[in-house]
């Protein structure tokens, strides 16, 4: 009897442990949290003979700080850099079709782009193959700027354990709000940080 009583201790406590994890795990995603110390994880990138991304990928993306540039390729095939669009609010979002949070907020941002003529949201997928990345662009028919981290560089920049990952960058290229995860409503917090941002 006393090894029956702790052996189902041991199962209830393991099952409440596994539960605990697995709600850890999805906290990342489950609110907006603005965040200002971000470390490495989850982020990739190849180091180059330098060693610079290697030490991008320790730099933080905090509020007050100067936005990472960067040159993307756009689901076009052309050229953008994220300082084309110095003089607006960029709404800076890293994605992938897999993520089902991140499939959420696509028309919230849909609507703050509606909203808003002095917003430029810019989509930087993570993690697809190209092909399936311009694929769901395509599909969603939103009118941003979509673009691809094929080799993980941008993702040195922009270091974050999980998407959706959200940066709002006001118009001189200064950090406004970084969002960690999504929440019912995003439009709201969204909107109060393009408002903010100066949009």
């Amino acid at each position: 009897m006393i090894r029956t009583a702790r052996s189902n201790a041991h199962r209830a406590l393991g099952l409440v442990l596994a539960l605990a994890l697995s709600l850890a795990a999805l906290a990342g995603c489950s609110a907006p949290a603005a965040e200002t110390d971000r470390g490495s994880a989850g982020s990739s990138g190849s180091a180059n003979e330098n060693g610079s991304a290697q030490a991008q990928k320790k730099a933080k993306v905090e509020e007050g700080v100067e936005a990472p540039d960067f040159e993307f390729e756009t689901m076009d095939g052309q050229t953008a850099e994220l300082s084309d669009y110095r003089g607006k609010v960029v709404v800076l979002t890293f994605w992938a079709t897999w993520c089902g949070y991140c499939m959420r907020d696509m028309p919230e941002l849909d609507k703050i782009d509606q909203a808003f003529d002095s917003v430029q949201i810019v989509a930087i997928n993570r993690g697809d193959r190209n092909a399936d990345a311009q694929a769901k662009a395509e599909e969603l028919g939103y009118d941003f700027a979509w673009g691809l981290d094929e080799d993980g560089a941008i993702e040195a920049l922009y270091p974050a354990s999980g998407i959706p990952y959200t940066v709002v960058i006001d118009e001189n290229g200064v950090v406004s709000t970084v969002f960690a995860g999504s929440a019912q409503d995003m439009y709201s917090y969204l909107e109060m940080a393009v408002t903010k941002a100066g949009a």
